[in-house]
């Protein structure tokens, strides 16, 4: 508790932590040629191979958000640097598809990496967790922040041999971490190594990329002030 006058502020940290329910796969494929549509063809392979691997997922159960897939291709020349002639010199062509999909079978996520990542051609970069309802984990946090500042004001007054209800809320403060909610970081590529009696103790354990969960803290600081002023 900190006073100032007769304002008294008082500061806790909420957390709200839910099960990822969505998993963002994105994969790039590129073809290179002397030419626009040599380096299209030369990409061909590889593309219809990864929607044969989408389709080929769904008739297995995976679930795919067909109405916000996205995909894009580019093609433009490619340079390198001729150090001999001090300047850009054109290769070729290179063409890049970009693909990207949602997924809420977020507990299959390691088998549709392992198939993506296995097809030739294909760059697919580790599967990225999110939550849906953010606001709703949000909201979560605040009320766990909410509830600690009153408990702990309603402590501090009862030792100071303060009555709690002479007291209201003046002004109130929040300062939100959602780092750990979404997006890229180390916990999304981590590999989880089970035992290897799990499969027997007689070959290598298995590595499978776990979402783990999300995670929002908020720290909130709450100002209350004396009825009586």
């Amino acid at each position: 508790m900190q006073s100032t006058g007769s304002l008294t502020s008082v500061s806790a940290l909420g957390v709200a932590l839910a099960d990822y329910d969505t998993a963002i796969f994105s994969i790039t494929v590129e073809g290179r040629g002397k030419n626009g549509p040599a380096a299209k063809t030369a990409a061909r392979p590889a593309i219809d191979a990864l929607n044969a691997c989408l389709k080929a997922l769904e008739k297995d159960g995976v679930a795919i958000a067909r109405d916000e897939l996205t995909a894009d291709l580019s093609v433009g020349v490619e340079q390198e640097y001729d150090h001999s002639a001090r300047r850009n010199k054109r290769i070729g062509y290179l063409a890049t598809y970009a693909l990207s999909f949602k997924s809420e079978s977020v507990d299959r996520a390691s088998e549709v990496f392992d198939k993506l990542s296995s097809i030739e051609g294909c760059e697919v970069q580790s599967p990225d967790f999110r939550v849906k309802d953010i606001q709703g984990l949000q909201k979560s946090a605040f009320a766990d922040a909410w509830a600690k500042v009153q408990q702990r004001f309603s402590d501090e007054c009862e030792s100071l041999g303060l009555k709690r209800g002479d007291y209201a809320l003046a002004t109130y403060q929040t300062r939100y971490d959602e780092s750990e909610s979404a997006g890229p970081r180390p916990m999304r590529a981590m590999a989880a190594m089970a035992s290897a009696e799990s499969v027997g103790g007689g070959g290598p354990p298995p590595v499978d990329i776990k979402a783990g969960k999300s995670t929002v803290k908020v720290t909130l600081t709450a100002t209350f002030a004396s009825k009586e002023v």
